[in-house]
């Protein structure tokens, strides 16, 4: 099981690897929902830890469409990601009639052959995730994994669909489901049992005081891992 969580800076992934996290999603903007972190801040944590990092490709918090100066701006951060050796980003783009946008992801795709994807919770706001799932499917290569709560607001109330997006990903062979929002050490079990996917994705519930103001809370954490 992997289990990622969100950082925002060197001291928090450092700390994130220390206590056994698997994998680390960098953004800057926590409070807008995780925005592209600055080159400085991913070449600070790049440095200083030896387990993936993932970094967020978001310009705005204004929904998921995206002007040709945001795509413009997220093609030349792309590229200098790349020159500094980041390869795995964070993205999720729609069109106006909320369907994944293929044409944009095709785009970030081409920048180079090297780079690898997880569709963020764009996802969740889409018209159908089903068919968004077997759109993401045809560009497997590339798009690793899709963080989503199945649809809702959080994992709880999508829960069904995640079990069963889990299972179409297992039976396909597309990208991996990886659920995120509202886990805790406290549910997690549960969840987990009843889910069974192989990724998961945390914010604030493995914190101190489950606040983003604090590091991670190693007991639960440690709760996690022995799942």
């Amino acid at each position: 099981m992997i289990i990622e969580v969100i950082v925002q800076n060197e001291y928090e992934a450092i700390n994130a690897e220390q206590l056994g996290v698997d994998r680390l999603e960098l953004v800057s903007k926590i409070e807008k929902d995780g925005l592209t972190p600055s080159l400085k801040s991913v070449e600070e944590v790049t440095k200083n830890v030896s387990i993936p990092v993932q970094v967020m490709l978001r310009p705005h918090n204004n929904g998921f469409h995206y002007s040709d100066e945001d795509v413009s701006e997220m093609k030349k951060t792309v590229q200098k990601m790349l020159k500094i050796g980041v390869t795995n980003f964070v993205f999720g783009a729609l069109t106006e009639n909320h369907m994944i946008n293929e044409a944009l992801l095709e785009e970030i795709i081409n920048i180079s052959p090297d780079i690898r994807l997880t569709f963020h919770r764009a996802f969740d706001f889409v018209r159908d995730i089903d068919e968004a799932y077997e759109v993401l499917t045809k560009y497997a290569n590339v798009v690793e994994r899709i963080l989503t709560s199945g649809g809702e607001h959080d994992c709880f109330s999508g829960k069904e669909a995640l079990i069963s997006l889990v299972k179409k990903s297992k039976k396909n062979n597309g990208p991996a489901i990886m659920p995120g929002s509202g886990l805790n050490g406290d549910n997690f079990r549960k969840f987990h049992h009843e889910v069974q996917a192989q990724e998961y994705h945390f914010g604030k519930g493995v914190r101190l005081y489950q606040s983003y103001e604090h590091l991670f809370n190693s007991k639960v954490l440690e709760t996690l891992k022995n799942k």
